[in-house]
């Protein structure tokens, strides 16, 4: 597993640098090489991400390595932060043909607003995990289920999870 990081300190470059290009700043490292601890928030910079860089930076690594996953946390981000414009809905239609052309297996997050409400993302998606969380009685109950898994058969009842210092 690879791990792409947009080196923050770059920024603290002197002069500073009026555009930084994520190209240059992106690092390729196998996950089991990142770093602990991890840097805290505070010491992390905003780095300016646009979703053609990213594309970009994408069909790169895909050229150099054969990927057979990818993990997009999260698809809601950047449609916020990198999708600008009037029809952020084929920016992020774009975007998905892209991932599925580089023909890894994909995750994508996705924050949902609203239970029932139909998005590009989950018309287009091949299948549908979902976290579920309750309060009962002062205490969190979760569940994770499947909603959808095209082409595919599957358990579709709720399974019950913990979140715990262990993981």
């Amino acid at each position: 597993m690879y791990v792409f990081d947009a080196i923050p300190d770059i920024l603290r470059y002197d002069p500073p640098l009026p555009f930084i290009d994520l190209m240059e700043t992106r690092q390729s490292m196998r996950f089991s090489e990142v770093a602990d601890p991890i840097r805290p928030s505070p010491e992390l910079r905003c780095v300016e991400v646009t979703l053609s860089a990213l594309e970009q930076t994408l069909k790169t690594e895909f050229s150099r390595r054969r990927y057979t996953r990818l993990v997009i946390d999260s698809l809601t981000a950047l449609e916020y932060f990198s999708m600008k414009g009037p029809d952020t809905r084929a920016g992020a239609q774009t975007f998905l043909r892209l991932l599925a052309d580089l023909g890894a297996t994909t995750v994508l997050t996705v924050e949902a607003a609203a239970e029932e409400v139909e998005s590009v993302e989950r018309m287009l998606a091949r299948g549908t995990i979902r976290l579920f969380r309750w309060e009962v009685d002062g205490r969190t109950l979760r569940a994770i289920g499947i909603e959808k898994f095209r082409g595919s058969v599957h358990d579709a009842r709720l399974h019950p999870y913990d979140v715990s210092p262990l993981g």
